[in-house]
């Protein structure tokens, strides 16, 4: 984070990035199970639209509509949430503590 970027800026391009990656990792486990963006919302109690929105990383869902899905996959949570429990090689860097920032070389 640079002085000039806001850190409400960098906290919601962090979101964006997540909500994106999670939609992938849905959309992932999704097709594995050759559902339907449908047929998965419908067996989650979502509306029609809403697994498109969120695995187009349009929309960052709530814990409990994580979990509904999860359930609905027959997956852990976690492998929704969390890149290295899928096997995707979405990381694009290593982890940090919330509100730490990488040290600028030079």
């Amino acid at each position: 984070m640079t002085a000039a970027t806001p850190r409400r800026e960098v906290l919601r391009e962090g979101n964006e990035q997540a909500a994106a990656g999670l939609g992938e990792r849905l959309r992932q486990v999704r097709m594995d199970r050759r559902l339907s963006q449908e047929d998965l919302a419908a067996r989650a109690g979502l509306g029609p639209g809403t697994v498109a929105r969120i695995e187009g990383g349009h929309q960052s869902p709530r814990v409990s509509t994580v979990v509904r899905l999860a359930n609905v996959l027959e997956i852990p949570v976690r492998q929704l949430i969390d890149p290295r429990e899928c096997g995707c090689a979405l990381l694009t860097g290593p982890r940090q503590p919330v509100g730490t920032e990488r040290a600028q070389s030079g």
